[in-house]
């Protein structure tokens, strides 16, 4: 189930509401480019930031529009045990392939609180998780042990990695199953983790050149290294620029920047300055170049 391109989608707003006219563009377009999931209300989605019924209507939506082409994944992962369940009960009803959990951020739970926290989850509810390490946000890492531990029940069946540690996913490809799917959570560590095991990758840059990171995925499993190293060499520039500020606010104005949406965020989050709108501007243009140049 868990190997491929997925990405992370923004969530589309129009002065403060959700804007499903872009919304359901922006999927369509992520399918045309060859994606093999979508992730829906995660970080970039601005989860923590939408209502329940808000949530409901992204999760009805991507399912509708995707009709079985792709996987839809929903991110119901929140700071609590209970919460988190509700929410994943919820995606459960509405027909989502699979939900992403991060670990519970600002609680910093011991690893055994971890543990049971997912355990928890997967024992309540009845669909496959993803479970999401990422210290830098939540303040905790899930280290390898739990991880193992967490990988022998019967539906946790991947990991969205993304604590920086190249050998982390080598490590973990030693004790876990076959059938447990490690999946770069970083556009930029996307080709060191390939080269360590992992299978796929949450891109956030994909809401921006899907089909160019598509591309690059493939490359990468057809054994033509090169090609896909040039590829990613060419992306590192934006995404440095795209993350000036705190993800999405760059990567949302970039997609206005293409017509996709408007480049509004929620408070807290604020729109980029004018020198980093700039950034991001130069940036795209290089890019165009750099493909044009390789045609």
């Amino acid at each position: 189930m868990f190997k491929g391109v997925f990405t992370a989608l923004i969530t589309p707003f129009r002065y403060g509401e959700v804007d499903v006219e872009a919304y359901k563009k922006l999927i369509e377009w992520q399918i045309e480019s060859g994606v093999d999931g979508l992730i829906v209300a995660g970080t970039t989605g601005e989860g923590q930031s939408l209502s329940q019924e808000e949530f409901i209507k992204l999760i009805e939506v991507a399912v509708d529009v995707a009709n079985k082409r792709v996987k839809i994944i929903a991110n119901t992962g929140m700071v609590s045990t209970l919460k988190t369940i509700e929410l994943t009960k919820i995606a459960q009803e509405k027909d989502v392939d699979a939900v992403l959990v991060i670990a519970p951020y600002y609680i910093k739970p011991s690893q055994e609180g971890l543990f049971q926290h997912f355990k928890t989850i997967h024992d309540l509810t009845n669909i496959p998780i993803m479970l999401y390490n990422n210290p830098n946000r939540c303040s905790i890492d899930i280290n390898n042990d739990t991880i193992v531990k967490l990988s022998n029940l019967e539906r946790i069946k991947a990991l969205k990695e993304c604590s920086g540690d190249i050998l982390r996913c080598s490590k973990l490809k030693q004790e876990i199953s076959s059938d447990f799917s490690i999946m770069s959570g970083d556009d930029q560590m996307m080709l060191p983790l390939y080269t360590q095991g992992a299978v796929g990758v949450i891109s956030v840059v994909a809401n921006i050149v899907p089909a160019l990171v598509v591309q690059l995925h493939n490359l990468w499993n057809e054994s033509k290294i090169n090609e896909a190293i040039e590829i990613q060499n060419m992306l590192m520039p934006l995404c440095e620029a795209l993350l000036c500020e705190t993800n999405p606010v760059g990567f949302k104005y970039a997609a206005s920047q293409f017509e996709i949406c408007l480049p509004d965020v929620r408070l807290p989050l604020v729109q980029l300055t004018e020198p980093n709108k700039k950034l991001i501007r130069e940036s795209l243009q290089v890019l165009k170049a750099k493909l044009y140049e390789s045609e």
